[in-house]
Order: structure tokens, then sequence, then C-alpha cells
């Protein structure tokens, strides 16, 4: 004797439920998302900070080494453009 297949009761919450823990889902990754994108930034500006400290003794030597007319500004130059 065959059997009958049985049908899925039906509930009016089922879909309403399905639905909820659907957009707390996309919300819940949306927000890991960003989290992740801002952590990121975090460390590339940390990375970006760090070259930078590391290449400051060289240039505090350049700056060191340039002749003392060419650190000082020139008022007569200055004069020219609309400084002073």
């Amino acid at each position: 004797m065959p059997s009958f297949p049985a049908r899925t009761a039906s509930s009016p919450y089922g879909t309403k439920l399905r639905t909820a823990l659907v957009g707390f889902a996309d919300e819940a990754c949306g927000t890991l998302a960003r989290l992740i994108a801002y952590v990121m930034v975090l460390a590339l500006i940390a990375m970006g900070g760090i070259a930078l400290w590391q290449h400051l003794p060289e240039i505090a030597a350049a700056a060191a080494a340039l002749p003392e007319d060419l650190t000082r500004p020139d008022p007569d130059n200055l004069r020219l453009r609309g400084g002073l």
C-alpha cells in the first residue's frame, strides 16, 4: 500500500521569523565588514607612520646637510612673491 506524502504544517510566524533572521544576518555581516575595513585602514595608517618614523633620521640628516642659505628664506625673494 503506497504511503501519502505528509504536508508541512503552515505557521503564520514561519515566514516572518525567517525574514527577521535573514535581516539580522545581513546587518551582522555588514557591520562585520565595516569593522574589518575600519581596522584595515587603521593598520595602513600605522604602517605608513612606522615607515616615516624609520626614514626620519635620513630626512633630518639630509636637512642638516643643506647649506644655510637654502634653509633660511631670502627676505628679498619673499617681498617679490608678496609674502612680506
